[in-house]
């Protein structure tokens, strides 16, 4: 679902010297989550910006929706969802949304290591 020039461009981040120890899986899936969401629960396109500041790649997925995700407990039985806030939790420094005119958007910042 991730669009090739978002996993070229997350490619190309993790081999800058600057960003040691970035995961790039846990880029990727940080991404990919997003944008997944973003497909399931808002009826127009999306954006995908990133941006390195520091220490911390931050990932921001912007959409039509009016409503900000909520954390909920996960339900294997229904399928209903809820997964993959609790899933980005355990790789992400920081995790926000906000909702605006547009839409809304979801910014997940990874942080690196410091040297």
């Amino acid at each position: 679902m991730v669009d090739a020039r978002v996993t070229d461009a997350l490619n190309r981040l993790g081999r800058l010297p600057s960003l040691p120890g970035l995961l790039p899986h846990d880029a990727l899936l940080t991404v990919s989550e997003l944008v997944s969401n973003a497909v399931r629960h808002a009826p127009g396109p999306c954006t995908v910006d990133l941006l390195f500041s520091g220490h911390r790649l931050v990932i921001a997925v912007t959409d039509t929706s009016p409503q900000v995700p909520v954390r909920r407990d996960p339900d294997p039985a229904t399928g209903a969802g809820g997964f993959g806030i609790h899933l980005l939790g355990h790789v992400a420094a920081d995790i926000t949304a906000r909702a605006h005119r547009q839409g809304r958007t979801v910014i997940v910042s990874l942080a690196t290591p410091r040297p």
